[in-house]
């Protein structure tokens, strides 16, 4: 084998093309080169032979030769002579090949001697080609064994140093060791991090690991040989064609303009002594050293301090002076000694010409290295489940190109300089199209980009922080001022959560980083705790969070589940700058600039609508306390809206003394030095005495403005003096014109004696020394009175005093109490992961001592009224405030108990936020003695809710101009107020308000009705019932079907972008605090229904203008929805609902000091009249009347839930229960079973209940007396009540209470109480035209202004009113009653759903819907001019304000229809038996005379029934009619079917009652949705016809159709005018009216039975049925006889059936529909006819008569029974 080898080949960039050099390396020792010579092959010309001959003269083994074409630009291009000059050989211009002789043999090649190079793989023109290290000389060229830079690729260049990708000198020779040639760990400002490798050019990296060890001594947490980071090189990691490979983090691009081959977290390389090596990955085990480890190379850098130790034998440099040095730079590229003399020391201030890193290059071209890849194909598809881990080295979130080199081009879409680069995004015709992937990402660049550029960006993928980014080596601009892709719109709170690497949850917004991302509904502000340290706020949706324990009970599980809902909740908005304490704080679209400013209110509980911008995974820094989040940095659109003012005054809370209790946040006179009792501790409070200066003069203002006469204090100085800070603070109290003094308690030491013991804070009280004088000593609660309260390093002692009203010279005791804090366990009492935090034992048994303490005198004065003040460091359902509450006896709802006032009188206020999360720790609690003297209590929210950036801190460089000298910001925590009055006996009566209504159902009318209607109610609750001057006690409740689906709600989902929105905030508007849930709640299904109640409807309000609602987001319901007989948990769409308490099965409301409970029931028809989902109706009822047992039933779960509701509030005697029973006597029923309820509110019927005061709405009659007063179970009497809906009646109950909750039947006042009518004549009676509720009024604007646009849209015409009433008075000559009777329209819209199908199916003989399903009239009611009487007609004509006519007079809109027939419900075609149909109508009829919404309304069918009869037993006569009315088919006569049971009949009837909906017993055989014609599943949502506002195959466009086909103009108008029952002919009420169903036959009928029959006709024309029998004979007699074959037919019975005198030309033989003659045969005088009988029992007919042929049998088919 040859020697010498062919290493290299260059053709120059400079003139002349020069250099031009081939490169040899010598394999062995060669003693006489002149055996071989070179010889260049031009332009594929074959070759020449040797051109060259080296000289005589001897080659060492390794050595590299260069025989060039001369040697001056040789030289000046690499800076070394070349070692041969050949002016031939090496000729050679990039697209010729080489050869190498030994004597005179080809040994060998470069390239193909007879092929031109130009466009060849190994075309290397003004470029090079250097031999892959390993591969041997051969006389076969091998393009693979080499490598190339490309054509071109020198171009521009003056040196190979300075080359981009520079000839490799030494690429060829002996392997290049795998050594850390470079590392940089320290710098000037952030660490721009790095670690170079060099090695033989290709080398897999794959199966190496750098690990940072740490090598100080261990103390402490730091423990030596820990491995405090590890970097795995990938598989496709290798060492460049350059022999390089560069490790750094994101810094290093913008430091040093050089884009790492790999990414590496930001502080990986640590900041004190470490060892770096590089190792086997497998050799690695645990994360500390263990001696196993296989290493290739180490280092070790030191800072000089202590006894450092480190690892693998490394050669150690350092210190660099006395500091770490900022890492180690080889003195000679690769070479590696093992000495810390092969290493220099890097540059601290990123001097690039010390520390100037090299990445490794691939591919030669300097381009082909990158992948070109969508930004989705980075982020990867991120359908992550819930609890995923992200944002750690390989957790799921990880990019799956990571380290990759990769292309991509996109629009920038947001600059963060502050971030060190900038977001981009595919635009939007490149997305993927995955949900789950993201199409944007963030790009590490210092790059000149502006917001819409196109940018091509290459660089190296990496994460930080747990955002994907790529860190750029090359930006290019293609275009400008491009079009931002599109925002895509997120929703809170996420379906899933995600985990970071602390375990914290986070949202689960992993698809949409580095994406525009728009929040469309309202998040709240719930955290500004960041905001001047980080710039950074949190936000949550659907308003501020309670923490866990504010209102749930302890609980390890519901802990963790709360966490889950707070996190998808959860957002951040960031400033977009990783600075800490920024010098503005920005506060989005705040003002004219967003930036906070003196003055400024902005506050937690404020929102921000239609955020817009670029959302990220990060932290804000690197600092521990801000942890990693999705955030948007500095929104691009977006609303403030602020609705949470501060409160300028305090809480009104009556009284004559008032008593606080206030947390003055360190209040603490000594700044520098000691304090505590023996000075030994440090002060907490004011760092300087500016500090101290603000601080003061905000609890000054504060203090002032509260205006109490009694303050327990917290977190004051405990000084050795005692009282210095107490005094200072009464001083400047007194300066701003103040009476005050304080409780001289001294210092406060510990229980054991010694000041040691006592802590640098104490409790205190000031008190107003005007209007209260001390009452003896003071009293300490420590370890010396109960061991259960500790203090020694736990917590305070209690304080209680006495004190004295001057004016009254009544006493009482307060003690202040500041409980041991969460943050720190004692004794092992750990945080148990419930919600508690830490010491919750030692809380808990603090305040079982303190309530017995409390108990006994403490102060020894005699007592008895007491007051608990102060920080209690517990929420309000954690077991240290329930063991308070429980008294000294330990148990709730006992004589003993301790009253929470603040619960009491103010429970939405919080006292304090924490980490987003709102909450009381603050208190005011009353002993059962003192309670009655209470007044009203409140929070003053003076201070959680303001940012803290406001308060009197000057640290870390805080702005001092924020600074203002109020009441805001003064502490953290809120204080609380309470009023007492010590003058009087409590009232022993108790007088409630209630304004009820039920029923609202939206519709056309509510346009008006429903501002009237908050007209209305404002007006009554604005009156003075008791001429006092003080409010009256009012509660607002609605008993259910607030919403309905019709034209108001199908208006609102066009106004405001969700069908329902209107209708539930106009219950917000008018104030509801409770709703029960009726059954129209759930016709759209629970998923909608959660969507309104949970406020997660896509709705805003933008559309209101000009008004308080203009640009809000919708929110849902203000109020609970409540059943105590729905088990909504079984439901996925509504289980979260009960779990956040907008739906309950009871609620408390608490009005003018006492406790209301309010209980909610549902008709437990739910399931069978509409859409309930997975919600468990309890308990099960057979039919729509219950039974005895069943309303027992019913009443055990309802009195059950007031037992509970009872029991958990003992202090409460008043209950009131809302049903939606739909039937008033259900309700009654209820209310005599029930103990303990007061009063029912009714709903579902709409009945009309009226006291002898009231006055009506014209057209409308009086259904019953209001209220009904009904004996109840305790013996005593409930009051029910009842008003009609459509919110055209306000029910108002005003009525006394005794002292123990039993309502006083005598206090009812019919001239206050009854139902007001909500017309314009009511509204004017109440004088309320000013009292209408602006956004009540705004709302139907809008609504109305939706329905008038669809109005003009006509089909018909009528000159009649359109009667949809769903009920009337029972009387024979009333036309009222969808549900009771036939009406009208009742018959139009079946007829129309007739016609609809027939024009499909032909077969169609019957039309059935329910009465329930028409929800309106289609009409109007007037009194004419000159009459006192109301006359009902067809609508009027409908103009506009400029006189055009929109619909005419009689006109039918869409707006009709859609409202008539609001369910909209899909119409279906079925065949049904004759028995079912029959059942069926039945079922219609099951519920008369009362009115229910299965009766119904049909067409192509005539019935009696007799209500008198038991259900399943009224129908006396049904037949089939035609269009005209004519029998066609007698169905029952008698009460008794005719003919056969099992024959069938095809009908249409409405999706949701062939389901079973109303509880219809349809048994359906061939069925056919017509709006679902392909059967698919899914509605076919074709429109087309006359009318295009519904889908085909719905009851509205049936409807539609047949209006604009039969009744489309003046000339064709509709004119059956509805008539009472007596003019009913459809559907007969034989109450009312003679049974006239069954038309009078036109021929004799002779039937048969199911036995064999002898049948003879009359001499008249006779009709004879033979029935079921086998083997009837049939004998017609005289006349023109008609023998019937069919009921006998096809049943699997073999029939042989004969006609004993058939006359030729007179008599027919008629068959039933489905049954046919097979064939025809002649058997001497008789015919047989077969039938065709597919059961194969030769089913035939005999046919006998003079002259009888098989040609002269006359047959009918399809006939169809009539009058039989």
């Amino acid at each position: 084998m040859s020697d010498l080898v062919i290493t290299g080949v260059i053709d120059g960039p400079l003139t002349g093309g020069l250099p031009k050099a081939i490169q040899f390396y010598v394999l062995d020792d060669i003693a006489d080169l002149s055996a071989y010579g070179i010889g260049s092959a031009n332009n594929g010309g074959g070759s020449d032979g040797a051109e060259f001959t080296f000289p005589a003269q001897p080659a060492t083994r390794g050595s590299v030769l260069y025989v060039a074409t001369e040697s001056t630009e040789f030289q000046s291009y690499f800076g070394f002579a070349p070692d041969f000059v050949s002016a031939s050989a090496a000729s050679i211009n990039g697209d010729d090949a080489i050869e190498l002789f030994r004597d005179g043999t080809v040994v060998d090649v470069f390239g193909d001697v007879n092929v031109d190079g130009t466009g060849q793989a190994w075309d290397y023109l003004d470029g090079w080609a250097s031999r892959k290290p390993g591969s041997l000389p051969s006389p076969i060229f091998d393009a693979a064994e080499w490598t190339f830079s490309g054509p071109n690729a020198l171009d521009g260049t003056t040196t190979n140093a300075g080359a981009g990708n520079p000839f490799p000198v030494s690429g060829y020779g002996l392997p290049q060791p795998l050594v850390i040639n470079k590392v940089l760990g320290s710098t000037a400002g952030a660490d721009s991090e790095f670690i170079e490798l060099v090695g033989q050019p290709g080398q897999s990296l794959a199966g190496y690991s750098l690990i940072v060890v740490e090598s100080d001594a261990s103390a402490g947490s730091v423990v030596n040989g820990t491995i405090d980071a590890r970097f795995d090189f990938a598989a496709d990691h290798a060492v460049g064609d350059n022999g390089f490979f560069l490790v750094g983090n994101d810094l290093v691009q913008g430091v040093y303009g050089v884009a790492p081959n790999a990414l590496i977290p930001q502080n990986f390389v640590e900041n004190s002594s470490y060892t770096l090596a590089l190792v086997e990955t497998a050799s690695l085990t645990g994360n500390a050293v263990t001696g196993t480890e296989v290493v290739l190379d180490a280092l070790g850098v030191t800072d000089g301090e202590g006894a450092s130790f480190f690892h693998f034998g490394a050669p150690v440099i350092g210190p660099d002076g006395t500091n770490l040095p900022a890492g180690a730079i080889r003195v000679e590229t690769g070479v590696d000694t093992d000495q810390a003399s092969d290493f220099a020391f890097a540059s601290f201030g990123n001097d690039p010409a010390v520390n100037q890193p090299t990445a490794g290059t691939f591919g030669g071209d300097g381009g082909g290295s990158y992948a070109e890849v969508k930004i989705h194909q980075v982020q990867g598809a991120t359908n992550l489940a819930d609890g995923t881990l992200v944002g750690v080295p390989g957790a799921a979130d990880e990019s799956p190109l990571l380290g990759q080199a990769v292309r991509v081009q996109a629009v920038v879409t947001q600059i963060m300089a502050g971030l060190g680069g900038f977001y981009i995004q595919e635009e939007d015709g490149d997305a993927d199209g995955d949900v789950y992937s993201s199409e944007g990402i963030f790009i590490a660049s210092t790059a000149a980009v502006q917001v819409g550029d196109l940018i091509t960006v290459e660089g190296i993928v990496g994460e930080t922080g747990g955002e994907t980014r790529i860190t750029a080596a090359s930006v290019a601009v293609e275009s400008s001022d491009n079009a931002l892709p599109a925002a895509t719109e997120i929703e809170f709170p996420t379906a899933t959560v995600l985990r970071d690497a602390d375990g914290d949850y986070v949202a689960n917004l992993e698809a949409y980083e580095g994406m525009r991302v728009t929040v469309p509904e309202q998040m709240t502000v719930s955290e500004l705790f960041q905001l001047d340290r980080f710039g950074t706020m949190r936000l949550t949706s659907e308003g501020r969070i309670e923490t866990f324990t504010q209102t749930n009970a302890p609980s390890v599980e519901g802990y963790q589940d709360f966490l889950k809902e707070v996190a998808s909740r959860s957002l951040v908005l960031d400033d977009g700058s990783n600075a800490q304490n920024p010098a503005d704080l920005n506060v989005p679209f705040l003002g004219d600039d967003g930036i906070l400013s003196a003055g400024d209110s902005f506050r937690m509980g404020d929102g921000y609508t239609g955020l817009t911008g670029v959302l990220s995974f990060s932290h804000d820094s690197a600092a521990g306390s801000e942890e990693p989040e999705y955030r948007i940095h500095q929104p691009a659109e977006g609303t403030l809206v602020q609705e949470n003012p501060r409160p300028v005054d305090a809480p009104e809370v009556g009284g004559t003394v008032k008593v606080a209790a206030f947390n003055v946040l360190n209040y603490f006179t000594t700044i520098d030095g000691g304090t505590g009792p023996d000075g030994s501790q440090s002060p907490r409070g004011a760092d300087n005495s500016t500090e101290f200066a603000r601080q003061e003069a905000k609890l000054v203002a504060a203090i002032t403005a509260l205006d109490a006469d009694v303050i327990g204090l917290t977190e004051i100085e405990n000084d050795p003096a005692g009282s210095v800070s107490l005094t200072a603070l009464v001083s400047a109290l007194n300066a701003a014109g103040g009476t005050w003094g304080f409780v001289d308690a001294g210092a406060i030491e510990g229980v054991q004696g010694g000041v040691l013991e006592g802590d640098a804070i104490k409790n205190a009280f000031i008190y107003n020394t005007e209007t209260i004088a001390l009452n003896g000593d003071f009293a300490l609660l420590d370890e010396a009175v109960d061991a259960r309260f500790e203090t020694e390093g736990v917590q305070r002692p209690s304080i209680a005093q006495t004190f004295t009203e001057k004016a009254s010279g009544e006493s009482f005791t307060a003690v202040v109490n500041h409980l041991k804090s969460k943050g720190s366990p004692v004794n092992g009492d750990v945080d148990r992961g419930d919600g508690q935090g830490a010491s919750a034992n030692v809380r808990t048994s603090a305040a079982e001592a303190l309530a017995d303490w409390i108990a006994g005198d403490p102060t020894g004065t005699g007592e008895d009224d007491v007051i608990l003040l102060g920080d209690f460091n517990a929420y309000r359902q954690e077991d240290a405030i329930t063991a308070l509450r429980s008294g000294a006896d330990g148990v709730l709802g006992t004589a003993d108990d301790i009253t929470d006032l603040g619960a009491m009188f103010d429970a939405g206020s919080p006292s304090y936020v924490f980490d987003g999360m709102t909450g009381t720790l603050d208190y005011a609690f009353a002993n059962a003695s003192m309670v009655g003297k209470v007044t009203g209590a409140g929070y003053w929210n003076i201070n959680a809710d303001e940012a803290d950036a406001l308060d009197y801190n000057t640290d870390f460089g805080r702005d001092p101009s924020l600074w203002t000298g109020d009441a805001f910001r003064s502490s953290d925590h809120d204080p609380i107020v309470v009023g007492l009055d010590f003058g009087g006996p409590a009232q022993m009566v108790y007088n409630l308000e209630i304004l009820h209504m039920s029923d609202q159902e939206g519709n056309g009318s509510s346009v008006v009705y429903a501002p009237n209607a908050s007209a209305v109610l404002n007006a009554l609750e604005a009156q003075d019932l008791g001429n006092d001057g003080l409010s009256d006690n009012t509660i607002r409740l609605a008993s259910g079907d607030a919403i309905i689906p019709g034209a108001f709600y199908d208006a609102s989902a066009a106004v405001f972008g969700h069908g329902g929105v209107a209708d539930i905030q106009i219950l917000n508007e008018m104030g509801f605090q409770a709703v029960t849930l009726g059954n129209h709640e759930f016709d759209k299904g629970t998923a909608e229904l959660a969507r309104l109640i949970g406020g997660t409807a896509t709705a805003s309000f933008a559309a209101l203008t000009g008004t308080a609602l203009e640009g809000m987001a919708f929110t849902g319901t203000d109020m609970p929805y409540l059943s105590a007989n729905l088990d909504v948990t079984t439901d996925p769409n509504l289980a979260p609902l009960y779990a956040a308490g907008k739906i309950a099965k009871s609620t408390v409301i608490e009005e003018g000091g006492e406790l209301i409970g309010v209980v909610g029931a549902t008709t437990p028809t739910l399931a069978r009249i509409s859409s309930s989902g997975g919600v468990t109706v309890s308990p099960v009822w057979a039919g729509t009347t219950p039974t005895e047992s069943e309303l027992d039933a019913l009443s055990a779960i309802i009195q059950a839930e007031v037992d509970a509701l009872l029991d958990a509030n003992p202090t409460m005697n008043k209950v009131i229960l809302q049903t939606h029973m739909q039937i008033l006597g259900i309700e009654e029923s209820l209310a005599a079973r029930l103990s303990s309820v007061d009063v029912v509110i009714a709903g579902g019927s709409n009945t009309r209940l009226v006291d002898e005061t009231d006055r009506l709405i014209d057209g409308d009659v009086a259904q019953g007396t209001y209220p009904k007063f009904i004996a109840n179970a305790d013996g005593g009497v409930t009051a029910l009540v009842n008003t009609d809906g459509n919110y055209k009646y306000v029910g108002r109950l005003v009525i006394d209470f005794d002292q123990n909750g039993n309502i006083v039947q005598e206090s009812y006042d019919a001239t206050v109480s009854g139902a007001y009518a909500t017309d314009s004549r009511g509204v004017a009676d109440l004088g309320a035209e000013a009292f209408v509720d602006p956004e009540v009024q705004a709302l139907t604007d809008a609504i109305e202004a939706q329905i008038i646009a669809t109005q003009g849209n006509v089909f018909g015409v009528s000159n009649v009113f359109l009667n949809g009433n769903r009920a009337g008075d029972n009387t024979a000559d009333s036309p009222d009653g969808v549900r009771t009777q036939e009406t009208n329209l009742g018959n139009l819209t079946a007829d129309a759903n007739l016609a609809y199908a027939r024009d499909y199916d032909d077969t169609v003989l019957v039309s059935i819907k329910n009465g329930g399903g028409i929800r309106t009239s289609i009409g109007e009611t007037v009194v004419p001019a000159g009459s006192n009487e109301a006359v009902r007609g067809p609508n009027g004509a409908l103009l506009d304000s400029d006189g055009n006519v929109i619909k005419p007079e009689g006109g039918i809109s869409q707006a009709d229809i859609q409202a008539a027939l609001a369910f909209n419900n899909d119409l279906t075609l079925i065949t049904v038996t004759r028995a079912n149909l029959v059942e069926v109508l039945e079922h219609a009829v099951a519920q008369a005379p009362a009115a229910a919404g299965q009766f119904a309304q049909v067409s192509g069918i005539q019935y009696s029934f007799d209500p008198a009869q038991p259900a399943g037993s009224r129908i006396i006569s049904a037949a089939i009619t035609d269009a005209d009315g004519n029998d066609i088919d007698v169905l029952v006569r008698g009460g008794e079917i005719v003919g056969d049971a099992g024959g069938q009949v095809r009908l249409v009837t409405l999706g949701f009652l062939a389901d079973g909906g109303d509880g219809y017993p349809f048994r359906p055989i061939d069925r056919v949705s017509l709006g679902d014609l392909d059967g698919d599943g899914v509605a076919d949502a074709v429109r087309d016809g006359a009318a295009d506002f519904a889908d085909n195959g719905t009851e509205q466009d049936a409807f539609a159709e047949y209006l604009a086909e039969f009744f489309a103009t003046p000339d064709t108008a509709y004119d059956m005018a509805d008539l009472g029952y007596g003019g009913d002919d459809r559907i007969q009420n034989l109450a009312f009216r003679s049974d006239t169903v069954i038309d009078q036959a036109d021929l004799n009928i002779v039937m048969g039975t199911s036995g064999r029959d002898r049948l003879e006709g009359t001499e008249g024309d006779d009709l004879l049925i033979g029935a079921g029998g086998n083997m009837d004979h049939l004998t017609g007699g005289a006349g023109e006889d008609v023998f019937f074959f069919g009921f006998e037919a096809l049943d699997g019975i073999r029939a042989r059936t004969t006609v004993m005198d058939y006359e030729v030309g007179v008599d027919r033989i008629a068959l039933a529909q489905g049954v046919a003659v097979a064939s025809l045969q002649q058997a001497g005088k008789t015919v047989v006819a077969y039938l065709d009988d597919p059961m194969g029992r030769d089913d035939a007919i005999y046919i006998r008569g003079d002259g009888v042929t098989v040609a002269n049998v006359t047959f009918e088919n399809d006939y169809l029974l009539v009058g039989a």
